[in-house]
């Protein structure tokens, strides 16, 4: 909101022109951190065209009403997400206290930006940052488990302050999770198909490569926006985290290209259908 805010008044000043013309702006800056951050992980043409022509056809099914008004459609709630994914991309090939820090920082950012999506995004990278830690030993020595329980402790305080001590939303929320608006074939097939991947994961995981520990967050906080997603019921709300979906696919397609013989010699083909 200070953000909307601080723009609309450099727009010259608060209106419901202004506000469209803000509102909007954040698809653009949103969009450009994800093609950014896809070239940051694939450093190849075919898989950046790829996830840029899926993400945005997909978004091309939403409404344009929908796109302007609604505050929950608009990717600004978690854009904090792309420079979170891209310290933990840096972090899992150089192991350095700076791309730690990095990743602390942009987890609190996305917690003040929206507590919900930030917690989730938090969640997931402690979880893979452990796993990362049990799995190579302690790569960045004692101080690195101190900034881990640092983030850990700072984010739930951070949330806790957010939400004033109290929640009375979170039960309704719950209750629609558990009711399976969306229909009752589409809530279990979305079950499987993350549970397919992470069998799949738990199958192929190798601790030596950076893109593993990507697939398990993007699983992780994929399946954690997924189910915030399906609480609405409507269609609209699963195309949102379509950039995420799009992303994941990617990323599981690149690290069985790396890691299963038979898809390295497809490699490319891979892309292209893609």
């Amino acid at each position: 909101l200070w953000l909307t805010h601080g723009l609309m008044q450099a727009f010259g000043g608060i209106n419901i022109h202004n506000y469209f013309r803000v509102w909007y702006s954040y698809y653009y800056l949103y969009y450009l951190l994800y093609f950014g951050l896809l070239w940051l992980i694939f450093r190849r043409r075919d898989y950046l065209a790829a996830g840029a022509m899926l993400a945005v056809g997909l978004l091309s099914f939403i409404e344009y009403q929908w796109l302007l008004e609604p505050p929950g459609i608009n990717p600004i709630r978690r854009i904090m997400e792309l420079p979170l994914l891209a310290g933990l991309w840096l972090y899992w090939q150089q192991p350095r206290l700076r791309y730690l820090l990095l990743v602390i920082a942009c987890a609190w950012l996305a917690i003040l930006n929206n507590w919900q999506f930030g917690l989730m995004a938090l969640a997931a990278a402690i979880v893979c940052l452990g796993v990362q830690r049990w799995q190579r030993d302690n790569v960045t020595g004692k101080t690195g488990d101190f900034l881990l329980g640092t983030g850990l402790i700072g984010g739930l305080l951070l949330v806790q302050w957010l939400r004033g001590g109290n929640d009375p939303l979170s039960a309704y929320y719950l209750a629609g999770s558990a009711a399976m608006p969306i229909g009752l074939w589409k809530g279990p097939l979305c079950l499987i198909v993350f549970a397919a991947g992470a069998a799949l994961l738990a199958r192929l995981f190798d601790p030596r490569r950076p893109m593993a520990y990507l697939c398990l967050f993007l699983l992780l906080y994929t399946a954690a926006v997924m189910t915030y997603s399906i609480w609405n019921g409507s269609p609209t709300y699963l195309l949102v985290p379509g950039p995420l979906y799009v992303l994941t696919l990617l990323v599981f397609c690149r690290y069985l290209t790396e890691k299963v013989p038979v898809f390295r010699l497809f490699r490319r083909q891979t892309a292209a259908v893609l």
